[in-house]
């Protein structure tokens, strides 16, 4: 399972890697023929991947509904993360998060989500989807609005969006 673009390489993280990136971070880093920037997971997916290992050790069709990679292939290096926060609920909408590091994200931001939600809407199931972003995102929120997600929320100094089929 993986997504490649003109530039890109999108994957799902495996179990392994996931270990990995908790118990051997810096071994994986010089071992790996990607690039693994130190500030590579985000503070999102450093946060979310305990929850995730547990999620595919209990149930390995999980995979490739958590943390996806993002990968510049040309330059073999890792340069940020989707989060999809489950499968599709009971209306069909999967919430999902991204992470692109700040050099990458207005060449490569567009490219990576818009593919990404081409696949997610490939899916069996997925009929809308959802995620969040901070108010003084102004390259999110133009990614967002760039693939026709409308914002339906806005609470404190967060936006809501969704995108449906």
């Amino acid at each position: 399972m993986e997504i490649l673009t003109d530039e890109l390489l999108l994957i799902p993280c495996s179990l392994d890697l996931a270990k990995s990136l908790i118990l051997h971070r810096k071994e994986l880093a010089k071992r790996s023929p990607i690039v693994i920037p130190e500030d590579w997971p985000s503070s999102m997916s450093k946060g979310i991947l305990p929850f995730y290992i547990e999620r595919l050790e209990k149930d390995r069709s999980e995979y490739g509904w958590g943390i996806w990679l993002i990968i510049h292939h040309r330059e073999k290096k890792m340069i940020g993360d989707f989060y999809i926060y489950s499968k599709p609920d009971k209306n069909g909408t999967v919430d999902f998060d991204f992470r692109i590091h700040q050099d990458y994200r207005k060449e490569n931001g567009f490219e990576a989500v818009s593919h990404f939600f081409d696949w997610l809407f490939e899916q069996n199931g997925v009929k809308s989807i959802s995620t969040e972003c901070h108010i003084d995102h102004e390259k999110t929120i133009g990614i967002l609005s760039r693939l026709g997600l409308i914002c339906n929320r806005k609470e404190e100094s967060y936006l809501s969006w969704r995108l449906s089929k």
